[in-house]
């Protein structure tokens, strides 16, 4: 193995597109200027990878440059068999220091797996990172962070409404914080209420934020949510939503009573992952008793609403003083 002062491999793998993204754009900067960059960078797509595609790129000499910039997406399908794999590891090992090479995994590696396990034994010659989608409080920091990055801000009540709305998805987080920002004119924090106005998806996040509210007794909140959501969508998809809501605290109660644990409820009730521990934040406020209550009496009002008993929008406003009474 060869010694060197600097990575030659950077090996890339996890979920997070976009963490890859900028990863390997600070390299590309790292080439100079433009036209210089774009006659020393080679990317290879999974479609047209070869370990002879591989070598031509990676053993070329850098053109008015300290090094070249190959980028390799996804390679492991065309690493099936052990006697490729041997090739792999052996090109890799014999790469010029003139050469940074990237791979890009797009999946998250276990520590078991073989790639990792060769490059663990490669020392300083190989930089691995795991670059995989935050969850939870810590997708809750980075939307902060980003919105810091751009030299704004934003409050952590908003980034946690912001990130029950859009989700783990860090495009769609980028342009809606950069939206939100665009909108307060980088004046003061994005608060919740900018949220709830401008971004896509933001009754689904509501639905937490409402039922949060009702789970701590707080009627005057929870009807000020509800009138913001009815100012945005039917009251029929509204009441859909407060329904399945429910049905998920149900079911999740269910499952914190016998033992599960956060990613088994998430594997039980099919959603994201960061949206485990929020529904058994709010579960905690109820019993399983108090739930089966609650779901009975949505059954009795979705029956009177489909028989026309009452409408829609006055029956939400009703649940909603009862239940915060």
């Amino acid at each position: 193995m060869k010694v060197s002062s600097r990575p030659v491999v950077y090996l890339l793998h996890g979920d997070d597109e976009h963490a890859m993204q900028r990863f390997v754009q600070r390299m590309e900067e790292k080439l100079g200027d433009p036209a210089t960059a774009q006659l020393n960078l080679t990317v290879l797509e999974r479609e047209n990878f070869s370990l002879g595609a591989l070598a031509s790129a990676a053993q070329a000499m850098p053109f008015l440059a300290e090094r070249r910039l190959v980028v390799v997406h996804d390679p492991l399908a065309a690493l099936a068999s052990s006697q490729q794999r041997e090739k792999f590891t052996a090109l890799l090992e014999n790469l010029p220091e003139s050469t940074a090479l990237v791979l890009l995994i797009h999946q998250r590696l276990q520590p078991s797996h073989w790639l990792l396990r060769w490059a663990a034994t490669q020392g300083e010659r190989v930089f691995i990172r795991a670059l995989n989608r935050p969850q939870g409080a810590q997708l809750t920091a980075w939307i902060r962070a980003q919105a810091a990055e751009r030299d704004g801000a934003i409050t952590p009540t908003a980034a946690q409404l912001l990130a029950e709305a859009v989700g783990a998805d860090p495009h769609q987080l980028i342009q809606e914080v950069e939206k939100l920002l665009a909108y307060v004119n980088y004046a003061r924090p994005i608060d919740e209420e900018d949220v709830m106005l401008l971004v896509s998806g933001r009754v689904e996040g509501d639905i937490f934020a409402l039922v949060d509210a009702v789970g701590n007794q707080n009627a005057r909140q929870a009807l000020k949510r509800l009138r913001v959501m009815l100012e945005l969508e039917h009251p029929l998809r509204i009441f859909a939503m407060i329904i399945r809501q429910f049905r998920l605290l149900l079911l999740t109660r269910e499952l914190m009573d016998n033992g599960a644990t956060a990613d088994e409820i998430a594997a039980a009730l099919k959603v994201q992952p960061f949206l485990a521990p929020r529904l058994i934040a709010q579960a905690r406020r109820y019993t399983l008793a108090s739930l089966e209550h609650i779901y009975r009496r949505l059954a009795e009002i979705d029956a009177a609403i489909k028989s026309g008993q009452v409408e829609a929008e006055v029956a939400l406003e009703t649940l909603v003083a009862a239940l915060t009474a």
